[in-house]
């Protein structure tokens, strides 16, 4: 049904069902979508040709009626004079019905607005030619009627009308959400995402903002009467002249305060008390008015000493920098300008220009001590500063040493200006428009663990030597990094190397890969083809490179047994191998013992066997373990196979028996499992839906539970059962698992550090890595000792608010526009518009420019990323 043919009227008296309706199921489940769908139908809600009739106000359907007015059929009006006349035929004159009939009239007049474009054409067949009203009338009729086709041609995609659902669906809740009173009580049924907060803790929250605290209530009056009182002293004095000496020394006490207070105290506004922030605004109101002499009690107006009014304008510069927004910064940045302006050019020739000048070196100072936020790594062409006009002002700028020395306010203005430069040149994105660059920088790799070229191990850092190559797969091996590229080249990098420096295989060069495999315990590899051919080189023995004997390769070699099977997807073992075949075929060769294999014996294999026990099976993903061994699978129906040695049940079905040859785990046969894992003496699983299972060896909180104690049955790992789990990787005793919102969680083993930056040897349940936080992660991979991450998604998604640098609102980008207002007007001195500007306007035209640039670029990052994320929730809804 197209969004065209559909109206919304959300009936007020359905605002709480739709609040504890569950929202977020609209994202990920498509039976959800409709239902809630359907009800809006179902309760009248959502209109269109397929309606019986509307529901009025009054919450009673109304019909149309052969004049095409609408009757409820109540009679709510008592009067007999409507007796006959209101009815079916001729309409109902009750007040809902009313408003139904105006909608209705409403609605045919826009209708009617715009001719089409084709009655126009043939009025003006053998008329006169059109004047320029009626041709510019006939493009909007034209633009009309193409947006009116387009709209149709959009709207008939399955996609949209998804879309256009769940966007209905949510504009129905927030209308809901809106009208509802502050003291009502329901429950939305969100799950939190991102929060460390519990929900027990969001409970009380809640309930804390529904019920007015009388602690709070008492607060609020009596900061409110202290500010009162306060305001109204200092107004008396002023205008009386009395009590000059002790506002002096009222306004000063304040300042100190603020100074000694750490910068950005109020920038967490959700953890300052609403009364504080109160308090702010109003102080700040009160002290702009004394700073720019507005001040009045009663209708007489107070001459406030200059003095008094220097201490006033510090005490607003230290009220911003302790909001911490780059909109309270630009305020102040415009309100001195302001001043410097007043005073220097008086509309009074007879007097000469006051000095636009104030003690606020203190002030500048501590706002040149406020040091650079985190930002991540640049590369190797962004480590240099861009050398600009405000780097070079502060470069070169003196401060007179004297704090009580008066500064021009204009120049305070600009060395603002410049220091919010200064602070958001790390946030900015890299205004390179060569291709390459814009390729290679969209893609970031981290790492961190034991790594030689690390000279400090203090959690994930940007790797700029594997960034660049456009990374499509990573797998480790014992001792090195294989790195597969989006156009098909394999790099090599050893764990040992003191420099990061991949090298490419030259035996396969010439060759698409599609995928790579190595084990973390393994000394040989596998390259699978474009064309389904499959190489392999490095350690021989036990036959596990598939040539027949086991003789080891220095060069990828061709698997010629594999040659017409149509191989689609390959592994490694620690000592053995693995292929599966387009038909649901599995091969394996290499080491036998345990019956890892498959083939029912603990014999060695040196070329790929078909395994027998499921070859009545649709294999399509394959898990190879190392030493003492066991192997999973997953066929096309989602049922689990396992297989090996047996020990502390990681086989999955209770026991600590082996089996040489592959069974079903019977505890996941319910369950639709989508890939599968085995890491060291224990095993995993993935479902469809995002769950994960582990079980096996509990030592070192390998398997993500509540406990370190064995399991021998497949447990989900409840930490992570409000995430959707998307990739798993795992280490010697380490695990990393990637989610669909591309956050990275690990646990396991942490000696050295390949977790987390903490002292903490072991990690014992999921925990998010803070670091990675800001970047969506595409892929993750572990060495024995190593993590990898990588992102597709850009250099870096800043945050919507970084104190001093990014502040998405409305009043950021009024402030900017101000900013550069003030650039662009002429100056006072001459008429000419063809003169540069001067070297201060230019400085602020720099670092307004700048922080523009940031906040729109970091409006799209975001914009690009839910735009991603609900392409992303479409198709999977398909």
């Amino acid at each position: 049904m197209s969004h065209v043919e559909t109206k919304l009227r959300p009936q007020q008296r359905l605002d709480l069902k739709w609040l504890k309706s569950d929202l977020q199921a609209v994202f990920y489940s498509q039976d959800s979508l409709n239902y809630l769908w359907n009800g809006l139908m179902n309760d009248g809600e959502l209109t269109g040709p397929f309606s019986d009739g509307l529901l009025n106000s009054a919450g009673v359907t109304a019909r149309k009626g052969e004049l095409g007015k609408y009757y409820c059929g109540l009679r709510v009006l008592t009067c007999t004079c409507c007796d006959g006349i209101c009815g079916p035929t001729n309409g109902c004159n009750c007040q809902p019905c009313q408003k139904l009939d105006a909608e209705e009239q409403n609605a045919k007049q826009e209708e009617k607005r715009l001719p089409s474009p084709q009655f126009l054409l043939d009025s003006w067949t053998w008329g006169p030619q059109p004047s320029f009203e009626q041709l510019r009338t006939f493009i909007l009729c034209l633009n009309h009627e193409q947006r009116k086709l387009c709209l149709d041609a959009v709207n008939s995609s399955l996609s949209s009308t998804r879309l256009q659902q769940r966007l209905t669906i949510f504009k129905r809740y927030f209308i809901a959400l809106n009208r509802a009173p502050h003291t009502t009580e329901f429950n939305t049924n969100i799950a939190l995402r991102n929060s460390n907060v519990g929900t027990k803790d969001c409970r009380i929250i809640g309930q804390r903002n529904r019920l007015q605290d009388p602690t709070a209530s008492l607060a609020r009056v009596g900061s409110r009467a202290a500010l009162n009182f306060s305001f109204a002293f200092l107004r008396r004095a002023w205008r009386l002249g009395e009590d000059v000496d002790l506002c002096n020394e009222l306004l000063l006490e304040s300042l100190e305060a603020l100074q000694v207070l750490p910068v950005a105290t109020l920038f967490d506004e959700s953890q300052v008390s609403p009364i504080w922030l109160e308090v702010v605004d109003r102080s700040i109101k009160f002290l702009r008015q004394v700073v720019i002499g507005d001040v009045t009690s009663g209708r007489q107006y107070c001459e406030v000493p200059l003095e008094d009014q220097h201490v006033s304008l510090n005490l607003l510069l230290e009220l911003a920098i302790q909001k911490g927004t780059l909109s309270s910064i630009l305020d102040i940045v415009l309100l001195l300008l302001q001043l410097w302006e007043k005073k220097a050019y008086s509309d009074d020739n007879r007097s000469l220009p006051a000095n636009a000048s104030a003690p606020l070196l203190p002030f500048l100072k501590r706002f040149e001590e406020i040091s650079l936020a985190k930002s991540p790594p640049a590369s190797n062409d962004e480590k240099e500063d861009t050398p600009n006009c405000t780097n070079m002002f502060l470069k070169y700028l003196t401060i007179p040493e004297d704090e009580t020395a008066d500064v021009d306010l204009k120049q305070a203005a600009i060395l603002l200006m410049s220091h919010l430069d200064r602070l958001a040149s790390p946030h900015l994105p890299s205004q390179s428009f060569n291709k390459t660059n814009i390729n290679t920088n969209r893609q970031q790799v981290w790492c961190w663990g034991w790594l030689a070229w690390l000279e400090t191990n203090v959690g994930p850092q940007l790797c700029d030597a594997i960034s660049e190559l456009n990374i499509k797969q990573l797998r480790c091996s014992e001792r090195s990094l294989l790195a597969l590229t989006k156009d098909g080249k394999v790099y090599c990098m050893y764990f040992c190397s003191e420099t990061p420096c991949p090298q490419l295989i030259e035996g396969l060069k010439e060759k698409e890969i599609i995928k790579i495999a190595a084990h973390t315990e393994g000394k040989h590899y596998l390259a699978l083809t474009k064309d389904s051919e499959v190489y392999s080189w490095g350690n021989g023995d036990n036959g596990r490179l598939g040539h027949g004997d086991n003789t080891s390769k220095d060069e990828p070699t061709l698997i010629a047994a594999l040659k017409h099977k149509d191989i689609v997807d390959i592994e490694c073992g620690g000592t053995y191998s693995a292929a599966i075949a387009a038909n649901g075929a599995l091969y394996t060769w290499g080491r036998g013992n345990y019956g890892r294999l498959g083939h029912g014996t603990c014999e060695d294999c040196s070329t790929p066997t078909m395994v027998a026990a499921v070859s009545d099976q649709h294999v399509v993903r394959i898990a190879c373990g190392s030493g003492d061994a066991h192997t999973l699978c997953v066929t096309n129906q989602g049922k689990v196979y396992s297989w090996g040695d047996g020990d502390y049940g990681k086989l999955g079905r209770g026991g600590s028996d082996g089996s040489k040859i592959p069974r079903l785990v019977e505890k996941l046969q319910n369950i639709e499992i989508g890939e599968v894992y085995c890491g060291g003496q224990f095993s995993m699983a993935l479902s469809t839906d995002g769950r994960l299972f582990s079980w096996g060896k509990g030592e070192g909180w390998r398997l993500g539970h509540a406990t370190d104690e064995h399991i021998r049955f497949p447990e989900v790992v409840e930490s992570l059962h409000e995430k959707k789990v998307v990739s798993v990787s795992l280490g010697l005793g380490h695990v990393l698992a990637l989610t669909d919102q591309g956050e990275v969680y690990g646990w396991g083993k942490n000696e050295y550090k390949q977790i987390c930056d903490t002292t903490e040897s072991y990690i014992q349940q999921p925990r998010l890595i803070e670091t990675l936080k800001m970047h969506r992660s595409v892929g993750i991979c572990c060495g024995p000792m190593q993590s990898f991450v990588w992102s597709d998604f850009g250099h870096w998604i800043p945050s919507v608010r970084v104190p001093f640098v990014i502040d998405i609102t409305e009043q950021t980008f009024k402030l900017l526009d101000q900013l550069l207002e003030v650039v662009c007007e002429n100056s006072r001195t001459s008429s000419s518009v063809n003169l540069p500007i001067s070297q201060d306007k230019e400085y602020v035209a720099i670092a307004t420019l700048n922080l523009l640039h940031l906040q729109v670029c970091t409006k799209c990052e975001f914009t690009m990323v839910t735009i991603d994320i609900i392409k992303n929730d479409l198709q999977s809804s398909r």
